[in-house]
């Protein structure tokens, strides 16, 4: 008895070209197309560390620089979703983007800043107005720490101990590290929650798949 098998269906053709900008087959609806994420968030931390890089030799654009910082999150999903109009876009998927644009921003901006500092302080010693500006920041602050423990009626050993150690170069390192750990931190958390709520405003607007307009 011979059994008959069904016959190929398929014509032998090649399947049509995916559109260009969809996503790659890859990634499922609700993911990140990392790729595509990695790409963008870099960029916006290229310019974020030239823009740090500008504001060290040129202190008025200053403004430019917190404002590319600020809205790094929401430039990075604008070119995600310019680059794959195709892929999901959600809260969730806003908030991981605008949290690995914070990342890259952050790691990029401290790179760009420490190769200046050591440039400016050893290649062109131009560090003088920066130093002046350090010192200034940390008399004001001992004199009101100083103030404080007086009115306090603190002991004067307890004083000098106070006043040797903000004069000591641990200390002022110390502070220093502390400001920028938590200027880092506000960046993080600012991308983080500008990436949700704009990738919340944009999946709301963004027509749901399988339905088609006017449905």
């Amino acid at each position: 008895m011979r059994i008959e098998t069904p016959e190929a269906t398929t014509t032998g053709a090649l399947p049509p070209p995916r559109p260009a900008g969809s996503p790659a087959p890859s990634v499922r609806p609700g993911q990140v197309d990392w790729r595509a994420a990695l790409g963008v968030t870099g960029v916006v931390a290229g310019v974020a560390a030239a823009l740090m890089v500008v504001r060290v030799a040129f202190p008025p654009t200053a403004l430019v620089s917190l404002l590319w910082t600020l809205s790094g999150s929401v430039i990075a999903i604008r070119l995600y979703t310019r680059s794959r109009p195709q892929a999901s876009m959600d809260a969730r998927i806003g908030l991981r983007v605008g949290a690995t644009a914070g990342l890259m921003m952050i790691a990029a901006m401290a790179v760009a800043l420490a190769a200046t500092g050591v440039l400016l302080r050893f290649g062109t010693h131009a560090m003088a107005s920066f130093d002046a500006e350090a010192a200034q920041t940390f008399e004001a602050n001992r004199q009101l720490v100083m103030q404080m423990m007086q009115q306090q009626n603190q002991p004067a050993d307890a004083q000098m101990k106070l006043l040797d150690l903000m004069n000591s170069a641990e200390y002022q390192a110390g502070v220093a590290i502390a400001s920028l750990g938590m200027m880092g931190a506000l960046i993080l958390l600012f991308s983080a929650g500008g990436g949700a709520f704009t990738g919340m405003l944009r999946g709301s607007h963004s027509p749901r798949p399988g339905l088609r307009r006017g449905d």
